[in-house]
């Protein structure tokens, strides 16, 4: 059925091999004018085939899914090729429309022009994302987190059939999804906004969430480097202490009540098993009852950090920071904490090279009564 004729052999073979399985009907074939003139360049003729493809197998190039369940309708016109997706299936997700066209057959190297939009549940994205060039740029992310909602994902792609020269563009658009940092139990709700795809690097377009019980603002962004792609998300916004008791009710000590502004960092290094999760605050607008000399009112600022660090897939190490006043750093193993150390009047701290609780520091006063 192909018009071998007026392609070259590595079209020929790239169609062979794509096209794996379907149905070919409504074939309808047009051609008009001086067969010296075939396939009538320069509109020297009118040459055209049509046929109505389903229920069809298409993996259009070998390092991305296949389409399964295609429908389409495929035009050759004179010197091009056309294939208008009208429907498709791949991991789970739904392809709503994609077009796949050859400008000229002519042209070296023949190349594929790719567009698509498709949707489908971020819990099965990993799949599809996992099993396509999109994987070094996207899975760092997704693979630190459950993800709950609908995406929506544009692509864009130019691919030569024989040499260098692809080129990825595209966007994955969420709207009102829930993520959860698996590790630490972090919650973000209401996530909405995008991630922009520019030839394997990500970065984020108006991306927000809400996030320790107030709505932040999250910028990713990525470097290359020897090993891979390093992805850092950076988030601005406001937390509330009810929530942050919710998520690490085990590593912040009672006493703190209202909300405050924040910023936050999420390292996630190339190829690794391990991320770093750093939140900053000035804790104004929070009050403190805890005993001095860590008590506070909310028109006080005083430094707090907590640093949370995923070290391997088993270990894990928590670490707060209270200007000079105060700091607590703890290691864990399969989530059970081993070892931990407590500083007062002073963030010079080690852990024991024992398992247990260890105190350390200086402070001017201390009730201990008020402590126990």
């Amino acid at each position: 059925f192909l018009p071998y004729g007026i392609m070259s052999e590595n079209l020929v073979s790239y169609l062979d091999e794509a096209i794996l399985s379907g149905s070919l009907s409504d074939v309808r074939v047009l051609l008009r004018g001086d067969s010296n003139n075939f396939p009538y360049q320069n509109n020297t003729g009118v040459f055209a085939i049509y046929g109505n493809v389903s229920d069809a197998s298409y993996k259009f190039e070998p390092s991305w899914p296949e389409l399964n369940k295609m429908n389409a309708d495929l035009w050759f016109i004179g010197n091009s090729m056309d294939i208008a997706v009208t429907s498709a299936e791949s991991y789970q997700h739904q392809i709503n429309k994609a077009s796949v066209v050859i400008e000229d057959f002519d042209l070296r190297p023949t190349t594929l022009l790719i567009t698509s939009n498709s949707q489908g549940q971020l819990n099965s994205a990993g799949d599809y994302i996992r099993n396509s060039p999109l994987n070094e740029g996207v899975s760092p992310v997704i693979d630190i987190l459950d993800m709950a909602g609908l995406f929506e994902l544009d692509l864009d792609l130019t691919i030569p059939l024989t040499g260098d020269g692809k080129r990825i563009s595209g966007e994955i658009r969420v709207n009102d999804a829930t993520t959860i940092v698996t590790a630490i139990n972090l919650m973000a709700s209401n996530v909405t906004g995008s991630l922009q795809i520019e030839n394997g690097f990500v970065t984020s377009r108006d991306l927000s969430a809400s996030i320790l019980g107030g709505k932040s603002n999250i910028v990713m962004k990525q470097t290359d480097t020897a090993q891979g792609l390093d992805t850092e998300l950076s988030l601005v916004g406001e937390i509330t202490l009810p929530a942050v008791y919710d998520t690490f009710a085990d590593l912040i000590p009672n006493g703190l009540e209202g909300k405050t502004d924040y910023q936050a960092t999420v390292a996630i290094p190339a190829n690794s098993d391990s991320f770093d999760v750093t939140i900053d605050t000035r804790t104004l607008g929070m009050t403190s009852t805890i005993p001095h000399p860590l008590s506070k009112t909310a028109d006080i600022g005083l430094p707090l950090k907590l640093k949370y660090q995923q070290l391997s897939a088993s270990e894990s190490q928590f670490r707060l920071d209270w200007l000079d006043k105060f700091s607590f750093l703890s290691r864990y193993e399969n989530d059970q904490m081993t070892a931990g150390i407590m500083g007062l009047g002073t963030n010079e701290v080690t852990l024991p090279l024992r398992n247990g609780i260890a105190i350390t520091g200086v402070a001017d006063t201390l009730n201990l009564v008020a402590w126990l």
